[in-house]
């Protein structure tokens, strides 16, 4: 649907394969949500300090994952709470991802697309995040 030639599929497997990719990208993403309700249950739970850590872990985890999908397939109200939930979870880049929140914000008002730069940007803070964690 395209306008120009160049920015359409080439053929019709090309358009299913993508669509494919779509689908399978999906599956991902709600059995990612399906374990991060899970896992935030369990840490709600946790009585050890050893359960604390290793549930606050794999939260961190999946939130990470979550954050990046939704970067670079540029769903930024989604990558926005992923981003805000990650908060609870950090002391050491607390400061930095308040502010890459405050500019996704902006970019959300303004309605400005994620650049490549940005997403690389959410992609090493949540690297450095689940390291802290």
């Amino acid at each position: 649907l395209e306008k120009k030639k160049e920015e359409r599929f080439d053929s019709v497997e090309e358009f299913l394969e993508s669509l494919k990719l779509l689908e399978e990208r999906d599956r991902i993403t709600q059995e990612l949500k399906n374990s991060l309700l899970q896992y935030k249950e369990s840490l709600k739970k946790s009585v050890t300090d050893e359960k604390v850590k290793k549930n606050k872990g794999i939260v961190v985890e999946l939130l990470g994952k979550l954050a990046i999908i939704h970067a670079e397939t540029r769903e930024k109200a989604e990558l926005l709470n992923c981003l805000e939930d990650l908060k609870f979870y950090t002391v050491e880049n607390r400061e930095e991802l308040v502010s890459t929140i405050d500019r996704l914000k902006y970019m959300i008002k303004e309605n400005i697309d994620l650049s490549k730069q940005f997403v690389d940007v959410i992609k090493n803070i949540v690297h450095r995040i689940k390291r802290e964690s």
